[in-house]
């Protein structure tokens, strides 16, 4: 195993090797641990996700000029408002008024929320992206009690299979906490609007669906079983709104492009978790545990977690910088 120093930590690893850092020493974690927070994330270009899946963004936003910034971000990307467009084609960048976080002073709108358009996992979005946040930015937009940040991504990117389903269940019902310290940031809570219109999952909604799980012969069954109130931290089915994707709704608010491109990268491969069938029995036995009421989720699980959803001591070290943020080991320099 190689030595940790105090130094950034791809001075002494290769970014694409793959580390399992669940097999490190409780030692060699720490350690691995200190080179992180001395090891800013990068903003890449592009992520290591499929780019054949389609997703899309919804950015709220508090007290920037609603209309000064719309009309700075036609210099960047091909926007509009979201009022003028067919609302089932989301070809383009939209600005919209947003019910909690759009106010009007002296008859000025100020706060909103921006829309991307449905994309691939591209150059060309991550370079509007970072336009996008730095107009953002250069207009001091606020992201404090209400403005939060929603991911949708297309159900292509599951097998439409019962069992991806219930896999993908029982990993949020396991790790929801765990989850939520990853999309709250930068910032050490979630933020306050979450409590109406980002809840947490509760575990009586399930309760139904594995008891029943065995009778279901479609997908659609199951879709139906999931028909929770839309504001809750996950939706997996909701008609006419967003029956086709999977939408976080967990995310705190940000103008930092490199949070938000994390954002997206923890999602994608939590359904690469669901698809790597080595994890099976690791998300199986801690379900048990759960339903035992003997769940503890230690740093050890969290570590075998990221194991199994990321292949690169990259993608791992950028989710401990921002899931150790509350910690002792973290203090969130130069992201």
């Amino acid at each position: 195993r190689r030595g940790f120093m105090k130094e950034n930590l791809y001075k002494h690893i290769n970014p694409s090797d793959n580390i399992l850092i669940s097999e490190l020493s409780l030692k060699e974690r720490k350690d691995l641990i200190n080179l992180i927070d001395n090891t800013p994330i990068n903003y890449k270009e592009k992520l290591n996700v499929p780019s054949n899946i389609t997703f899309g963004l919804e950015i709220e936003f508090e007290q920037a000029g609603f209309i000064k910034t719309f009309n700075e971000l036609k210099q960047y990307c091909n926007i509009a408002f979201y009022d003028e467009m067919s609302p089932k084609e989301y070809n383009n960048w939209t600005i919209e008024f947003e019910q909690d976080c759009s106010r009007r002073i002296e008859n000025i709108l100020y706060g909103g929320e921006i829309n991307s358009p449905i994309v691939n996992n591209n150059i060309d979005f991550f370079k509007e992206l970072k336009n996008v946040c730095n107009v953002l930015k250069n207009n001091n937009a606020q992201f404090n009690s209400k403005a939060g940040l929603h991911i949708h991504i297309s159900k292509d990117i599951m097998k439409h299979k019962i069992k991806d389903y219930l896999k993908l269940l029982k990993t949020w019902i396991i790790f929801e906490d765990e989850f939520l310290k990853l999309y709250n940031g930068d910032k050490h809570i979630r933020r306050k609007s979450a409590e109406t219109y980002a809840m947490k999952l509760e575990r009586t909604l399930y309760s139904k669906i594995f008891e029943e799980y065995k009778n279901y012969k479609l997908v659609s069954q199951i879709e139906k079983k999931l028909q929770f109130p839309r504001f809750y931290d996950i939706a997996f089915y909701t008609p006419r709104v967003c029956n086709k994707t999977f939408e976080l709704r967990a995310c705190n608010g940000t103008d930092n492009e490199i949070i938000i491109q994390q954002y997206i990268n923890y999602f994608f491969h939590l359904f690469k978790l669901v698809s790597n069938s080595e994890s099976n029995d690791f998300i199986d036995n801690l379900f048990v545990l759960y339903e035992n009421d003997k769940l503890e989720v230690t740093q050890d699980t969290m570590f075998k977690l990221f194991d199994y959803m990321f292949d690169n001591i990259e993608d791992k070290a950028s989710t401990l910088r921002l899931y150790y943020k509350n910690t002792e080991y973290s203090r969130l320099t130069n992201i």
